[in-house]
Order: C-alpha cells, then sequence, then structure tokens
C-alpha cells in the first residue's frame, strides 16, 4: 500500500468533507461568540477582586478560543491527530474554570503559580471533584486518556496514533476512512469545551453584576447546531474507535 498522501509537498490542500465543512463553520461562529464575550469583559474595566476575576476569565477564554480557532485549521486539511492534541489543550482549561467556579478563592491560586513542572491542580483530582456520577466521570477520564494517547504517541493508541502500524507482516498504513469522523470528534470536542467553559465563566463573573444571559444563549444555540451536524452514524462510529482501544 502506498503511504497516504500529505498536503505539504506544494500542491494547494484539498477542500474538507461536506460534513467536515459544515461543522467548521458552525464551531467558528461558537468560537466568534466567546470571543465577543471576552470583549464585553474587558469593557467593564473592573478593578480589585472583580478585575482579578475577569482577568483569569478573559485569559482562559482567550486561550481557548485560539486552541479552537488551531482546531478549525488543522482539521480542515485532515490534520486531526494534532488537532487531538489541542483537543486535550482545551478539556484542561475547561476543567481549570469549571475547578474555579466551584470554589472562586481557587482563583488566586491559579494566578499566583508559578511552578513550571506542573499546573496548580492534578487533572485526576479536578475530574472526581467535578463529576460525581460515574457514568460521568468514566466518560471524562476516558476521554481525556485518549487524548493524552495520541498527543504522546502512545504505541497503545493504534490508528488513532499512527497512520503507519506494524505487524508481523512488515509495514502498513492506515486507510482515511477514520478521518471525518475523528475531524468531526475533534470539532464537536472543541464546542463542548467551549460551551462548558462559557459557563463556567459566567458563574464566576456574576456575583459582580455583569450579565452575560445573551452570551450564554447564543453559544448554546450555535453548540446545539454542532451537535446536529454528528449523525447517530458517526457518532457510533466515534465511540466504536474510542471502545476498541
Amino acid at each position: 500500500m502506498e503511504p497516504p498522501s500529505v498536503s505539504d509537498r506544494g500542491e494547494p490542500a484539498p477542500a474538507p468533507p461536506a460534513k467536515v465543512a459544515e461543522a467548521l463553520e458552525v464551531l467558528g461562529s461558537l468560537r466568534r461568540t466567546t470571543v465577543e464575550g471576552t470583549i464585553y469583559l474587558l469593557r467593564q474595566r473592573a478593578a480589585g477582586g472583580a478585575g482579578q476575576t475577569i482577568a483569569l476569565v478573559v485569559a482562559i477564554l482567550n486561550r481557548m478560543a485560539e486552541a479552537s480557532a488551531s482546531v478549525e485549521l488543522l482539521t480542515s486539511t485532515g490534520r486531526w491527530r494534532d488537532a487531538a492534541v489541542l483537543a486535550l489543550v482545551l478539556a484542561e482549561l475547561r476543567l481549570d474554570l469549571a475547578y474555579i467556579a466551584q470554589r472562586p478563592d481557587r482563583a488566586g491560586t491559579w494566578l499566583a503559580h508559578q511552578e513550571e513542572g506542573r499546573k496548580p491542580w492534578r487533572v485526576g483530582a479536578q475530574i472526581r471533584e467535578l463529576f460525581t456520577e460515574e457514568v460521568e466521570r468514566n466518560a471524562e477520564f476516558g476521554n481525556y486518556r485518549h487524548l493524552s494517547m495520541i498527543k504522546h504517541a502512545n504505541p497503545a493508541s493504534g490508528v488513532l496514533g499512527f497512520d503507519v502500524h506494524a505487524s508481523a507482516e512488515g509495514l502498513g498504513f492506515n486507510g482515511n476512512d477514520i478521518d471525518v469522523s475523528m475531524s468531526l470528534a475533534c470539532l464537536a470536542y472543541a464546542g463542548l469545551c467551549l460551551r462548558s467553559a462559557t459557563e463556567s465563566a459566567a458563574e464566576l463573573v456574576q456575583d459582580f453584576g455583569l450579565n452575560t444571559t445573551s452570551m450564554l444563549e447564543e453559544v448554546g444555540r450555535w453548540h446545539e447546531a454542532l451537535q446536529l451536524v454528528l449523525s447517530d452514524h458517526v457518532k457510533a462510529e466515534i465511540l466504536e474507535l474510542f471502545g476498541s482501544q
């Protein structure tokens, strides 16, 4: 089998499949709505504790919007494995914001953190505290585990981590049959992280009298539209891929 073609040999990148293009358009709108929300927060010019909280919220949401834009760019050219690495960034920032929203005094810990070797909190501890239902907690651990395997090129990730696989017969190349499903999975996960993060952000700033209702409603509408792009067939393919690893 010939190795898969790549788009960095001088030729223009092909247009993304129709389903991926549709998801890209919707996620882009969701991301832009999130950015507009951060602009609104910046215009409040809050001081003291409110200013510190808004600074944290804007920093995290802007970083997530940046990562989401990169996910969009990568999946538009079929580079979903690299997009999955950024999906892991989105997952961790989403957890951070939700963890802080649960106890706002944690904002100071996040802002004051200076240790280069680790983040302020362990991901496992965050997931266990934030997701008390066993099904949700296991799903969060599963998502994080699969994205981490892709990021670290863990051999156990199989087709999720590598285009090329080794066997007793020699080297082989995985086909492109999972590309659309996994591109959609990355885009859907980015949308989920953005929506969850905006909800946590709204929770954090509500005590300062800031109205985020319109942002939440619009983000919710775009996220629902994104979910509709994922057909039941594609969802089943994604579950089968993740479940097989």
